[in-house]
């Protein structure tokens, strides 16, 4: 997950982190089903393609981290969040719905995507609204679907 390679020893940063990880660690998950459903790809093909989208986007995250200076405020970790964390977060997004989903998962995937849109709008809102609140580390609003990525049997995409 991208929480653990935002620290930094000077622990900038530590509220953007804390909001790329919640978002990135969800990026994928809730498919159940077999693979051999036909068209699109198989469940395998599925992760080794949705892992190397979330590998690289998990890096831009990190070097976005990497930006804020030691001594970045907290309205400052938010702003860039806002700004730029969250738009990379909402490509990921799209190019994980744009993969061809195994036919027996494609519904359950198209369903993750729609909640983890919601969800990102949500967060972008309580971000907005509250960011110490918000980017403390406390709130976790994509546990579940943590979980169920990892149950999918995803490496990069909700891995910790």
């Amino acid at each position: 997950m991208v929480a653990g390679r935002w620290r930094a020893s000077s622990g900038r940063g530590r509220g953007l982190r804390i909001a790329a990880a919640v978002v990135v660690g969800a990026t994928v998950g809730a498919a159940c089903g077999d693979d051999d459903g036909g068209s699109g790809l198989t469940k395998e093909e599925f992760i080794e393609a949705a892992d190397a989208i979330c590998a690289r986007y998990e890096e831009r995250l990190d070097a976005l981290g990497e930006e804020l200076a030691a001594d970045a405020t907290l309205e400052d970790v938010a702003r860039l969040f806002l700004d730029e964390g969250l738009p990379l977060f909402r490509e990921q997004i799209a190019e994980l719905r744009a993969l061809e989903a195994p036919e027996a998962d494609a519904e359950d995937l198209a369903r993750l995507w729609d909640d983890l849109e919601e969800a990102t709008e949500d967060l972008e809102q309580a971000v907005e609204e509250d960011p110490q609140g918000t980017l403390s580390g406390e709130l976790d609003p994509f546990a579940e679907q943590r979980a169920t990525a990892q149950e999918y049997g995803f490496e990069e995409c909700g891995s910790d």
